[in-house]
């Protein structure tokens, strides 16, 4: 039995913009996407303010074509190390 590949992105995705969607669509090319989308505190703590909040950045993210998953992350460590621990991409 042959298990699909997942490739790993993240990002603040705040708001979701055309590169965004490039990144995913190649990364699609390579096997289903994992988008991790960081927190609102990881947005605040970057730049000073939230522009779109988790639930819509996700709900737009995940609509793109080749993501199989959204998932959300402990990036209280300014880092993606806990949901690549636990999600275990591919790549």
């Amino acid at each position: 039995m042959s298990e699909e590949k997942t490739v790993m992105v993240s990002g603040g995705f705040d708001p979701v913009h055309i590169g965004h969607i490039r990144m995913i669509r190649d990364a699609a090319q390579h096997g289903g996407v994992i988008v991790v989308a960081n927190s609102d505190a990881w947005l605040f703590r970057k730049k000073g303010f939230v522009f779109m909040e988790y639930e819509k950045r996700v709900e737009i993210v995940n609509a793109i074509k080749g993501v199989i998953l959204v998932d959300s992350v402990d990036d209280s460590d300014g880092t993606v190390c806990e949901a690549i621990r636990r999600l275990k991409p591919t790549y």
